[in-house]
This record gives C-alpha cells, structure tokens and sequence, in this order.
C-alpha cells in the first residue's frame, strides 16, 4: 500500500516537472505554405498536388503525405507530387527545428 502511495506521488511529480518546461503549441508560428489538390483528369487515373511555400524556405520543413492504399511520402522536398491515385490523404506540416517554432499542422484532401 505503502509502495503504491509513493509512486503515485513520484508520478505525480515528474509530471508537473515535464509540463513546465513543455512548450504548448499555442505559441508557435504558423507556416504560410498553400498547397492546391487536382483531381484525375482525362484518361489519366492521378491526380497532383501542388506546394506553395511564399517565400519560406523549403528546408525549413518536414513535409509528410499519408494517403489511402497504404501511400505514404515522408519528408519530401518536392513543389508538386504527381501520380497520386484516387482517393483520401492527408498532409502534415511541421518545423524541422524547434527553434525555429513552426506549429504542426495537417489538411486533409481527396483526388477523385
């Protein structure tokens, strides 16, 4: 009982010592970047997206696509990503050093 007690306080502990020093994201920066989703067209059976990143350098970023039928694209650098198939993906921004105070965030999309 004695053991069960302590450690819950020890927990407790090292919990509130981790949130001081946790960055929330309430003060990051967001990014500028656009990106433009085109669905299939023609015969063709793929769509594209296209990234705007106004100005930012690209490298400044970790860029992921995770899409449908397992598709997953980590860390590109790329300004279009073509041949996609149809269906759901997501895109996820966030900064490649913490220095520099990106928040991360996503935009879901489809190709049809």
């Amino acid at each position: 009982m004695i053991t069960k007690s302590l450690l819950s306080k020890c927990l407790t502990i090292g919990l509130i010592v981790l949130s001081w020093n946790a960055k929330g994201q309430g003060d990051c920066k967001k990014s500028k970047i656009t990106f433009e989703a085109i669905d299939a067209v023609g015969t063709t059976e793929t769509g594209l997206v296209k990234l705007d990143f106004k100005g930012q350098p690209n490298d400044r970023f970790v860029l992921s696509l995770i899409g449908s039928k397992r598709y997953i694209n980590h860390d590109f650098k790329e300004l279009e990503l073509e041949r996609l198939s149809k269906g759901s993906y997501i895109l996820i921004i966030g900064g490649r050093n913490e220095t520099d105070n990106f928040c991360q965030e996503h935009f879901e999309f489809s190709i049809k």
